[in-house]
């Protein structure tokens, strides 16, 4: 729960960095970590269920099940963020003469 409030806290931070919505990105980054947890979680009870999988498994390996929990949902949660903090879409640069001859040919292609 710890990790999630700071990744909530660090996409906060990257969203008012980048001008993006700050609310929205602090619950993306929040509930994405948590989702992380729900899978493997749920991976571990679909495997006993439908799989065959001893639920003792799960008591022997419980630190290693939960710490790729938490390694995965810290790489989910970087690659966020990192897609955050590289921006918007780039405005890539138009000549003049380019701009107006699309506009020539828009309108006899309209018209």
């Amino acid at each position: 729960m710890i990790l999630s409030i700071l990744f909530a806290v660090l996409g906060y931070r990257k969203a008012k960095k980048t001008g993006r919505n700050k609310i929205l990105w602090a619950l993306i980054l929040g509930l994405l970590f948590i989702a992380v947890q729900l899978g493997v979680f749920a991976i571990g009870v679909i495997g006993a269920l439908s799989w065959g999988w001893d639920p003792a498994l799960f008591d022997t390996y419980y630190w290693p099940i939960n710490l790729s929990g938490w390694l995965l949902g810290i790489a989910i949660c970087s690659l966020a963020l990192y897609l955050l903090g590289r921006g918007g879409n780039p405005q890539i640069e138009v000549p003049e003469a380019e701009k107006e001859s699309d506009l020539v040919s828009d309108s006899h292609a309209a018209g």
